[in-house]
């Protein structure tokens, strides 16, 4: 959940510094809400049973939809949306790198640790 925080904040952020832009706070705003599902869909019943590694069971669908949603944008407007090409790569590159920290022994040591 540190990756969809920081990811969250990351993009509001960006969002809230170009909000005289909509061609850059528009997708910046639609990624933060991309990403916030993550949550969501991490608490749903029989979800983790989707994927073969933990953080996999949200970021899927979530990255799923955020290219779902790039693809319904170039198909109305026949042209890429740059920053919302940006922030998806960015967010797929983050999510991978969860996917490997949260897949860890080092993290697992550290997560018993706290965690009975």
């Amino acid at each position: 959940m540190w990756v969809e925080m920081l990811a969250f904040g990351t993009f509001v952020g960006i969002g809230l510094v170009y909000r005289r832009k909509p061609e850059v706070h528009r997708p910046m705003m639609l990624l933060a809400t991309v990403v916030i599902q993550s949550g969501a869909l991490g608490r749903c019943p029989y979800i983790e049973n989707i994927a073969a590694l933990a953080p996999l069971y949200f970021w899927g669908p979530v990255l799923l939809l955020g290219g779902l949603l790039f693809l319904l944008q170039w198909a109305m407007r026949r042209a890429t949306n740059r920053p919302y090409l940006l922030g998806y790569a960015g967010l797929v590159v983050a999510s991978f790198v969860s996917v490997a920290i949260g897949s860890s022994a080092l993290w697992q040591r550290m997560v018993s640790s706290f965690v009975p």
